[in-house]
This record gives structure tokens, C-alpha cells and sequence, in this order.
């Protein structure tokens, strides 16, 4: 039976996509895999497995949900260093006239 979808019907383009997406929320897969086995989580190791979200749960597992030492791990977004986070004190007249 052909359905249609043979690797011919399939632009490249979206071949490329394909293989981009898998390598992508493999890598992140694996990332998260291995941080929740080694924190002993069961529960996030089983929940990673079986859901496939293209690498969001997996980022954010890492991010926000990720143990370490018995406790979660505290994420703060100054810790960052992203210029766009942190606000530009404003000029105020008295720092112009210098």
C-alpha cells in the first residue's frame, strides 16, 4: 500500500526541517534524560521518554524543574547576563551638563 508519501512526493526543504527538528529534540531529549536519571527522578526520566514536545519540556526541566543537592534548582534570569534583561539606568540632567 502507498499512501502517497514516498521520499519523492516529500520537498526537500522539508526533509531538511525533518532532520533539523529531530536533531534538535534529540539533543535536548538526551540532555534531560541524563540530568533526571542522575538526579534520581524517575517520575520527569519516564515523563521526558514518552512526551515529545520538540524539546520545550525538556528545556524547561532543565531550566526550572532540574533537583540538585535535594532541592530544585533556583533559576533567576539576572544570573543570565542578557543585556535586554537588565534595565539602562536613565540620564538625568545633572550627568548631562558633566
Amino acid at each position: 500500500m502507498n499512501f502517497g508519501l514516498t521520499q519523492q512526493n516529500i520537498p526537500v526543504q522539508t526533509q531538511i526541517l525533518f532532520l533539523v527538528v529531530f536533531i534538535w529534540s534529540t539533543f535536548w531529549k538526551g540532555m534531560a534524560l541524563w540530568k533526571s536519571s542522575k538526579n534520581d527522578q524517575k517520575y520527569f526520566f519516564i515523563a521526558i521518554l514518552l512526551i515529545n514536545t520538540v524539546g520545550i519540556f525538556e528545556i524547561i526541566y532543565i531550566l526550572f524543574l532540574q533537583k540538585i543537592g535535594g532541592k530544585y534548582k533556583k533559576f533567576d534570569l539576572s544570573n543570565l547576563n542578557l543585556s535586554f534583561f537588565k534595565r539602562k539606568p536613565a540620564k538625568t540632567n545633572l550627568q548631562e551638563k558633566k
